[in-house]
């Protein structure tokens, strides 16, 4: 490894925005993992993640200091999502992109991060079910029928595009 290549993945070791399109090269998948594992153990906090097109593995992959997720692609993560993002107590926006929704994986996202405020998905298979968050303003849904119940006293933005339209519930819970 020459002198530059050192000092840009010492420099590139610390940027708090990673993004990685795996789908373009073999061995994607042990790279961001490599990756993950090195600001882990670096104790670098990463501010946004964005991965595309990713098959693999993802319980590790998401650092606690999160604060914005984007995935697209992102087909193999529908069980490991809820519980890799479970500890990420920071994180703030969620963009989900042709992205299969396990069984209340949202609705765990949402209990588990209580500082999200903006939710967008796009494209996205399986259950949406019942969307209850103290902390969510934004909420942005394309391409989704069927019923949902949302729950969100201090939403100010709910965005639906799509070719049929939902069936609505809003409530709010009483104390």
């Amino acid at each position: 490894m020459s002198i530059l290549s050192k000092t840009w993945l010492q420099a590139w070791s610390t940027l708090p925005n990673l993004e990685f399109s795996v789908h373009c090269c073999k061995g994607g998948a042990k790279i961001a993992n490599t990756t993950m594992e090195r600001y882990r153990d670096g104790k670098i906090s990463i501010e946004k993640f964005e991965l595309l097109e990713f098959d693999g593995d993802s319980e590790k992959l998401f650092p606690k200091s999160l604060r914005e997720l984007f995935l697209q692609d992102c087909n193999g993560m529908n069980v490991s999502l809820s519980s890799g993002v479970v500890n990420c107590k920071s994180l703030r926006n969620v963009f989900l992109s042709h992205v299969r929704l396990g069984k209340n994986m949202l609705q765990t996202l949402l209990n588990s991060c209580p500082l999200i405020v903006s939710f967008i998905l796009q494209h996205c298979s399986g259950n949406l079910g019942k969307i209850k968050s103290d902390s969510l303003k934004v909420l942005k849904i394309h391409q989704r029928g069927g019923t949902w119940e949302i729950d969100a006293p201090n939403l100010v933005s709910l965005d639906y595009v799509g070719n049929q339209i939902p069936e609505l519930k809003i409530a709010r819970q009483s104390t």
